[in-house]
């Protein structure tokens, strides 16, 4: 409860520290240079509020856009039923072998379509007509095909601990501890939500709802980063970044300059005081330190941030997906230090045996593109002006698509 509290907490302190930020600005650097009354301040003043006001309107952007939900009853196209029930299963014995027990943390949000769950180690829930759940078929499209193997009468993980004897082709269809990397074409299934998930969406267990092309929860937003607010994020990063460098590098200048004229006039030698004007630079020497203890750790990991941002988009990724990739490589590494050890055992030449290829992700159809579906490519104001120019802009991006079909390349070029 605590966390959440803090987390509702975030918009307020990001306000109080932007507004913050342009108060001390005014006290320590525009007034006492005169940049309100010189042709040389008053662009640089303009600016800078800009930059402050984008950062505003792109937080709450990033904040109040819904980054895309998956409709209910959403169905891979083109899956048989027995895809969809083997889909279940899996989900369903991955989970109990990892002890998840969802009959105790189902979401209060989607209470009407609910599947038989399996207590961990404990074997089926059966169904019947007094059981508050519902039966799979009601998630699967109508076919004629009534063959389906029946999820309930599988037997349970103790069950093949007791008897010796007892077939484990069902069990060996599911990974035993962690589920495989999913591909374009692997059909997903959410215990929580009662669902299946498109690809590149994931659940949120902070937003308790599966988001499109999810790329992370944001704390400092208390939202998903998703499809639909992907690009108020990163503009809201970036944003952040240049204005902080820039105002880092005025308080660094004048805080170099207060100093200089703190150490450089003597004090009253007839009551010992201080100036005005060195009360003045001690009090501004203590305005540009505070606000350089915020703004440079703060800035310094924006820039870090909005670099790994772009080389996301570049090629295609979302943090999740950079882990995913991340493993897919581990695994092709693996094989391969596997093969040439097998090699070297049998005798064989194993100089013959290929690297591993550089891995491509499914979708990364080239940077530009990559870019595009983040920021939008249809053309505004006119033919003659193209939508990269307007990229800054706090608008909603002119997605294609749904956000749950993606263009991807050929298994060769991955």
């Amino acid at each position: 409860k605590m966390a959440g509290s803090l987390l509702h907490c975030m918009p307020i302190f990001v306000f109080s520290l932007v507004s913050g930020i342009g108060i001390c600005g005014w006290i320590a650097i525009i007034i006492p240079w005169g940049w309100y009354a010189t042709w040389y301040g008053i662009p640089q003043v303009v600016i800078a509020h800009i930059g402050l006001l984008m950062i505003l309107v792109n937080y709450v952007k990033t904040n109040q856009t819904d980054p895309g939900r998956v409709p209910p009853g959403w169905t891979p196209p083109m899956a048989t039923k027995e895809e969809l029930t083997q889909a279940i299963e899996q989900e369903e014995i991955y989970r109990n072998r990892r002890g998840v027990d969802f009959t105790k943390r189902r979401d209060p949000v989607r209470t009407k379509r609910k599947v038989p769950v399996k207590n961990a180690g404990n074997g089926p829930v059966p169904l019947d007509s007094s059981s508050n759940q519902t039966d799979v078929e009601s998630l699967l499209p109508v076919t004629d095909d009534n063959n389906a193997k029946d999820r309930t009468d599988q037997p349970s993980e103790s069950d093949y601990n007791q008897d010796p004897n007892l077939s484990r082709d069902y069990i060996s269809r599911a990974p035993p501890t962690r589920r495989p990397l999913p591909t374009p074409d692997s059909i997903r299934y959410c215990l929580r939500c009662k669902e299946f998930k498109p690809p590149r969406s994931h659940h949120c267990s902070d937003c308790k709802r599966c988001t499109l092309k999810m790329d992370h929860h944001c704390p400092w937003v208390n939202n998903c980063i998703g499809y639909k607010n992907h690009k108020h994020s990163m503009n809201f990063v970036f944003c952040t970044a240049l204005v902080l460098s820039y105002v880092g590098v005025m308080f660094m200048v004048r805080l170099i300059q207060c100093v200089l004229i703190a150490s450089s006039i003597e004090p009253n030698q007839k009551n010992l005081s201080l100036s005005a004007e060195q009360s003045t630079s001690f009090v501004h020497i203590i305005i540009c330190v505070v606000n350089l203890v915020f703004i440079v750790p703060i800035g310094l990991s924006l820039f870090c941030l909005s670099g790994y941002q772009a080389h996301l988009v570049s090629n295609n990724l979302t943090t999740i997906e950079e882990y995913e990739k991340t493993e897919l490589k581990f695994q092709m590494d693996k094989k391969w230090r596997l093969e040439m050890k097998q090699r070297r055992e049998s005798g064989e030449d194993s100089s013959t045996v290929p690297p591993p290829p550089k891995l491509r992700w499914y979708y990364d159809v080239g940077c530009w593109d990559n870019w595009n579906q983040v920021f939008g490519e249809e053309r505004d104001l006119g033919s003659f002006l193209p939508s990269w120019i307007l990229w800054l802009s706090p608008r909603n991006p002119p997605l294609r698509g749904d956000g749950m079909t993606w263009k991807t390349i050929n298994k060769q070029e991955v």
